[in-house]
């Protein structure tokens, strides 16, 4: 995934046009990190796939869902604690028996609650899924 930096001389670049972040320099490495957590979905509306991207900002236990209209929970995709960075899951419109689900309005959610600071995220979005 690109992330955008631009030069050296610089210590915020963009994510996804609308993210902005902190290097971090780790011996001669420079890595980046995003200032706040976050979490979009693409393509969407989708007919096959669809990747969902988060930020964390630091060492977080999360869990990355998605449910249907009715807010039952169809899928669990990431359960368990992640690295701060730029993360993405592809969901190829199954439910957790494997078994493809029918088109229609979906919504994935994020929690996060980082380790170290305490923060706690929380965000739901929709996606379409066309079959």
């Amino acid at each position: 995934m690109d992330c955008g930096i631009s030069s050296g001389y610089t210590n915020t670049a963009s994510f996804a046009g609308a993210y902005f972040f902190k290097q971090v320099v780790a011996g001669n490495e420079v890595e980046s990190l995003p200032e706040k957590a976050s979490v979009y979905a693409y393509p969407n509306p989708y007919n096959s796939t669809t990747v969902i991207s988060y930020a964390l900002p630091e060492y977080a236990l999360i869990e990355l869902k998605i449910y249907d209209i009715m807010g039952h929970e169809v899928i669990t995709l990431v359960n368990g604690f992640v690295n701060a960075g730029f993360k993405s899951m592809r969901w190829d419109g199954t439910d957790a028996s494997g078994q493809p689900v029918p088109s229609g309005m979906y919504f994935y959610r994020l929690d996060a609650k980082a380790i170290e600071s305490g923060d706690y995220f929380q965000q739901t979005n929709k996606m379409v899924l066309l079959r």
